[in-house]
């Protein structure tokens, strides 16, 4: 199954709430008639260890789209500056005292800047605010305490005060806590509601029409979500428990049949598919339907990639390296999986167009290759890079000694045979040196690379990444050079 990592992930088009927040979606072009929208090959930015959750925003003011990872194995948040032509400049990291799992933004305190709130710890869980400054950077970290092992965080009012609140699944507590909002970016003592054995992931949408938020949580261990409808004032009654798949981690809340009532998507990890659960419009659910996803689903979006009114359904698969588009009818049923490289172990992602092309794109935290895939939309069939069918692994496994100082040994395994493009990138994501370009057969192979051979020049110490590419696909590893 790979390697366990805590849950996290945004199924939205951002994590942005406020009057900073920037329109991502709406402002997208519709594709003409006919055109089928595709995903280009990925581009990879590196960010901290263990990426698990991903947010999007304009987080410095300049219309353009920025990214933030929460970063589980180095302990900080990355944040990476959006140019406006598709690629991200070299992260910005802040510290966060242990563990974070998830990240969100939103105008917490009015200053029309985005803010982030990053949840983390283990038995004395906390959420911690950063407030940002307006260029891009973050200061005055505040934290508040909340459940056991926290993993989701959402930001919403639920209230209905104007006033952003925030809420945390906390899967050790079997709870979600909520903390009410003050506007200044302080928030009371959090107030705690069940929520079923392990909570893992939490969503915010107003399931029975009555105006006011309630809260959707996916319970892992009992093969369950749970609906919390809200009573108007910050408070929630019991839980009402709608059975899915096996182990569900992620929610995605939106109307997917268009009759104006919120529907679920749900991924669950242990039985490899997602279900869509349609609202009934009181609160309750109609039995899911399931679709088949890749190897160890994860973080979901409900996306127009069209911009036609109708959703669509988009995943990151961390065992098979890659996302599975699935394009809706309109009527809550979904057409053929679509299924694009993104990396190596994909947790979480995010939509938006971060190109300015007017075409929806893709940026998806890779947990084990410490970065940052971003997969532009496109257009052109001849620049997509669209597996077309189900696949397993293509991946660089083990890079032995590391850090390397003058020669190491990479081990990578083929599922077929393919042709093997083995690169160096740097620290910003640009090409150092080619290493491997050759024909290889299937199945598990080695190379021995030795660093005064494989560049023209001396590769100065650092952070770098190798990507290998191989049949359509690609897979990414961070490394470190020292002398």
């Amino acid at each position: 199954m790979g390697l366990a990592l805590p849950w996290s992930a945004r199924r939205r088009a951002t994590r942005a709430t406020g009057a900073a927040a920037v329109m991502l979606l709406v402002a997208c072009a519709c594709p003409p008639a006919g055109a089928q929208l595709l995903f280009g090959h990925p581009e990879y930015f590196p960010v901290g260890s263990l990426p698990t959750a991903i947010a999007a925003g304009d987080y410095n003011g300049d219309q353009v789209l920025d990214l933030v990872t929460s970063n589980y194995g180095s302990d900080n948040v990355s944040v990476l500056l959006g140019t406006g032509d598709g690629s991200f400049g070299v992260a910005s990291f802040y510290s966060i005292d242990a563990r974070p799992h998830a990240v969100a933004a939103g105008d917490l305190n009015g200053d029309q800047i985005l803010d982030l709130a990053v949840t983390h710890g283990g038995t004395t869980g906390r959420v911690s605010v950063l407030r940002g400054a307006g260029n891009g950077s973050f200061d005055e970290r505040t934290s508040f305490l909340v459940g056991v092992d926290p993993s989701e965080v959402d930001v919403a009012d639920v209230n209905c005060d104007l006033r952003p609140d925030l809420v945390v699944a906390n899967r050790g507590s079997a709870d979600v806590a909520v903390l009410l909002g003050s506007g200044d970016g302080t928030f009371a003592p959090a107030a705690f509601y069940a929520a079923g054995s392990m909570p893992i992931d939490v969503g915010v949408g107003d399931l029975n029409g009555d105006h006011t938020a309630d809260l959707v949580t996916t319970v892992s261990n009992d093969d369950r979500v749970g609906v919390l409808l809200g009573n108007g004032d910050g408070t929630f009654g019991l839980p009402s428990f709608f059975h899915v798949g096996d182990q569900p981690g992620y929610v995605a809340v939106g109307d997917l049949d268009q009759d104006h009532i919120l529907d679920l998507a749900v991924t669950n990890l242990d039985s490899d598919d997602i279900c869509v659960l349609l609202g009934l419009g009181d609160g309750a659910f109609q039995p899911a339907t399931f679709y088949p996803a890749g190897n160890g689903p994860c973080g979901i979006a409900i996306v127009d990639l069209y911009s036609d009114g109708v959703q669509d359904l988009v995943f990151a698969n961390q065992y098979w390296d890659d996302v599975t588009v699935y394009l809706g009818n309109g009527n809550g049923t979904f057409g053929a999986p679509h299924y694009y490289p993104a990396g190596n172990g994909p947790r979480d992602l995010v939509a938006g167009d971060f190109n300015g092309d007017g075409v929806v794109d893709l940026a998806v935290a890779d947990a084990l290759g410490d970065c940052v895939a971003i997969l532009l939309g496109t257009l052109d069939p001849t620049t997509a890079f669209e597996s077309p069918r189900p696949v397993s692994t293509s991946l660089i496994r083990s890079i032995a000694p590391d850090p390397v100082m003058d020669r190491a040994a990479i081990d990578f395994a083929l599922d077929s045979p393919a042709r093997v493009r083995l690169t160096l990138l740097d620290a910003g994501g640009r090409v150092v040196g080619a290493l491997l370009d050759q024909d290889h057969p299937s199945g598990a192979s080695r190379m021995t690379w030795d660093l005064m051979r494989a560049t023209t020049h001396p590769i100065p110490a650092g952070t770098y990444f190798l990507r290998l590419d191989a049949a359509g696909r690609s897979g990414v590893r961070r490394i470190a050079i020292v002398h």
